[in-house]
């Protein structure tokens, strides 16, 4: 399906440029899949988490979340850093791939619309945390919870880590992906 998409870069396509170009492409698509996988199941997660405390998904009725669940929120801002792209996490590796085979392959515009990915995530991710957080000043009482166990709330926190986790000695990890696809290490 990536070979077809007319958003896959050419470099990612049989009329690669050359080798290097090809192989850049091919780790920033298995990278940025890996990563938003890893990310957006966190984000999810966390999500789900609150949801089961509040006992509602609504933001507007989730005020204060960021204090009475901090574990799932903090989770849920560090996946949505992954996901944005932003260094060191492993949604920038794959982001940084891309942006090299696109200009590798002359194709400069792939930079807009990998920007405006990650700013449009990193815009809503902070649009959640806002309005999930209440300030001193703010007249919010604390909310009545469901009970959440304990180890529920780790899991997104898990995989947030690992997004950023990985982001920091993957290089070697999406080396891997090549095996099979003429350029293993």
């Amino acid at each position: 399906v990536l070979l077809l998409s007319p958003l896959a870069p050419a470099a990612f396509t049989a009329v690669a440029a050359d080798a290097e170009t090809a192989r850049l492409a091919w780790l920033g698509v298995f990278g940025l899949l890996m990563a938003h996988g890893v990310a957006k199941s966190a984000m999810f997660l966390a999500a789900g988490t609150v949801a089961a405390g509040y006992g509602t998904d609504e933001l507007s009725k989730l005020r204060g979340a960021v204090a009475a669940m901090p574990v799932p929120m903090f989770a849920f801002g560090i996946a949505g850093v992954s996901l944005a792209g932003l260094p060191p996490t492993f949604g920038f590796l794959g982001k940084w791939n891309l942006l090299q085979a696109s200009l590798g392959s002359g194709q400069w515009w792939w930079l807009l619309v990998l920007m405006g990915g990650g700013l449009g995530t990193a815009a809503y991710t902070a649009r959640v945390l806002r309005l999930t957080y209440s300030g001193p000043d703010d007249d919010v009482e604390p909310p009545e919870l469901a009970p959440v166990r304990r180890r529920t709330q780790l899991v997104p926190l898990l995989l947030a880590v690992v997004a950023v986790g990985v982001g920091l000695g993957s290089g070697r990890l999406l080396e891997l992906s090549l095996i099979g696809v003429g350029g293993a290490p």
